[in-house]
This record gives C-alpha cells, sequence and structure tokens, in this order.
C-alpha cells in the first residue's frame, strides 16, 4: 500500500487520498463484516492501481528533473513502508508471546519475518488461500499486499529507467505486460489450482490471489494513467506532467468508475472463492482507473472524493490497513 508521505514528492491530489480511503473502508468492513461487505477485499485492488500511479508518477518527475536514482528509490521506500510495519511486527511479536501456545507462537515468528521481509504473499500462497478456515489463525494475513507491491517494485523503477534512457514508448510496454500479466490472471482463473510438490508434502496452491505476476497488472494500470493523461509528447517515447482537463468527459469518467466498483459489489456472485473472481476484478481495477484519470476537479472527485472527512481517512490510510 502506498503511504500518502509519498504525495510530498508531486502535485497533492486530495481526490487520490479520498480514494484510499474508500479502498481501506472496504477493506476493514470486509473482514468487520465478511457478510455484509463480501466483496471489500477489492480496496486491495484499488490500493495497487493508486500505488502504481504514485509511483509512476513520482519516478518519471525525478526522471525528468535528473534526480533518479536506484538507490535513493529504494532508500525512500524504506523509511516511508518499514517504520510503521516495523512497530506493529514489534508488538504482534511481543503480545503473541503472552498470548499464544509455542506452536502458534512459532507459526506468528514466520509470518513476521514473512513480513519483514516482504514475502508474506508467497508464504500464504503455498499455505492456503486467503478465505480458507485456518486463515483466521493468521494475524499478518493482510501484510501479503505489501509484498506484492515491494516485489514489483523491484523490477519496476528499472523498466521506467530503461524505457526514459532508451526512449522506449512506455504506454506500449505497460500495455503489453499489463496482456500478460492479466491474461496470466485469467488462465489460473480457469485451471483454478495446481498440486505443488515439494519433498514427500503435497501443496495445494491458489494461483491467483498471492501470486505477483498475476497481481503486477493492477499496479500497472496505475501507472497507465500517467502515460495515457500525457500530452502527445508522449508518442516520443518520453514522461511528462499529467494534464487534466475539467469536461463533461471527466465527469462521466469518474461516475463511470463508481459505478464498476459499486457494480462489482452489488452484482459479483460471491461464494467465498478467490479464484473465481477472474475477469470481475476488471471492474474495480478499470473503475480506479478512470477515478484516478477523470483528475481532481471533476464533479466526483472534487464533491465527494476531496472531502475532509474522506482525505482524513485517506492520509490515515496506512497505518489504519496495517493495524485493522
Amino acid at each position: 500500500m502506498q503511504s500518502s508521505k509519498d504525495n510530498i514528492h508531486i502535485q497533492y491530489r486530495p481526490d487520490v487520498d479520498g480514494l484510499r480511503a474508500i479502498a481501506v473502508l472496504l477493506v476493514v468492513g470486509f473482514h468487520a463484516f465478511p457478510e455484509l461487505i463480501q466483496g471489500g477485499y477489492i480496496g486491495v485492488d484499488i490500493f495497487f492501481v493508486i500505488s502504481g500511479f504514485l509511483i509512476t508518477t513520482i519516478i518519471s518527475k525525478n526522471l525528468r528533473n535528473e534526480t533518479f536514482t536506484i538507490r535513493d528509490f529504494y532508500a525512500r521506500r524504506i523509511l516511508r513502508i518499514f517504520p510503521a510495519l516495523l512497530l506493529i511486527l514489534i508488538f504482534c511479536w511481543v503480545a503473541g508471546w503472552f498470548l499464544l501456545l509455542p506452536d502458534e507462537y512459532s507459526r506468528l515468528s514466520v509470518q513476521i519475518l514473512a513480513g519483514t521481509a516482504f514475502f508474506s504473499n508467497i508464504l500464504f500462497w503455498i499455505q492456503g488461500g486467503y478465505f480458507d478456515l485456518a486463515s483466521i489463525s493468521k494475524p499478518l494475513l493482510h501484510l501479503w499486499s505489501l509484498g506484492i507491491e515491494e516485489q514489483f517494485y523491484i523490477f519496476y523503477p528499472l523498466l521506467l529507467f530503461v524505457a526514459w534512457r532508451r526512449s522506449y514508448n512506455i504506454l506500449r510496454i505497460l500495455f503489453v505486460l499489463i496482456l500478460i500479466s492479466l491474461s496470466l490472471n485469467l488462465y489460473f482463473v480457469i485451471c483454478n489450482e495446481i498440486i505443488v510438490k515439494i519433498g514427500s508434502i503435497d501443496f495445494i496452491v491458489s494461483n491467483t490471489f498471492y501470486s505477483p505476476f498475476t497481481r503486477f497488472w493492477e499496479l500497472m494500470v496505475g501507472g497507465g494513467v500517467l502515460a495515457l493523461n500525457n500530452h502527445p509528447r508522449i508518442i516520443a517515447n518520453k514522461f511528462s506532467q499529467s494534464t487534466y482537463h475539467i469536461s463533461s468527459f471527466s465527469n462521466a469518467q469518474s461516475l463511470l468508475g463508481v459505478t464498476l466498483v459499486v457494480s462489482f459489489l452489488a452484482f459479483y456472485p460471491y461464494n467465498n472463492s478467490e479464484s473465481q473472481a477472474g475477469a470481475w476484478m476488471l471492474l474495480p481495477v478499470i473503475g480506479a482507473y478512470l477515478l484516478i484519470s477523470a483528475g481532481p476537479d471533476s464533479w466526483f472527485n472534487k464533491q465527494v472524493l476531496s472531502s475532509r472527512l474522506f482525505v482524513w481517512l485517506g492520509k490515515i490510510s496506512y497505518p489504519l490497513y496495517l493495524w485493522h
């Protein structure tokens, strides 16, 4: 989940904080009232789109200013993400010592290690699905999304750096990579799940929910917001500052975005199986894309997403997500 502190590096968009608020409310609502808000887990998918947009904007600005370095990028990521994460990991480690049985504490320690190294999604990928009964015994289950984000940031900054230096068309590159990742997602939804044999143990692996390769397309869709909203200079294979125009089209964009997100929540045939979402996930992802792409001055973004309450919730969404 992209920290709201990243906004200090780019032109601040209160509506993006408002969209982040909606995302965290969906996730928290799903965990608190799973029967009432059955599709609330799509808040994470919305977070991915937001993160992809913000990180692409930050990197492209630094590239234009010739201030981008890989070392600086990762140093900033650690400073933004790790302090709050380390606090909750220490809290769980201490609390678990007093509250858990030895075998439970041992499993928690593995989860803490995975959270520290940002591979929680890999750990839970081989342990079972997000909706399995055993998930109730995984207090750090929600850290899987941080794992996917940080794994995405292993290659994505390098991709943008090379595209900038060699004047590649980043829009075309993103389109191809999105298509590959989305195709993998849809393919494994059809296959449902596979059996992975490690030693003498058979692991049932859910292919889509925790896999970084079937999730990266959502983050890259966020990056595509910047590319498609750039002026024609993007065709010359360079990044530029996004420009937004207040028009009936941008208002229609934001309202369509809201409609797509609500449509998923209202019409998706829930059956407690993350592997069945498949093409349905296009609704919240495209919805988030349209909301961001519509710009800060479209009616819904300005009047609703930029309201004080939503902006405040958006600013605290990262610690709220960690602690909820």
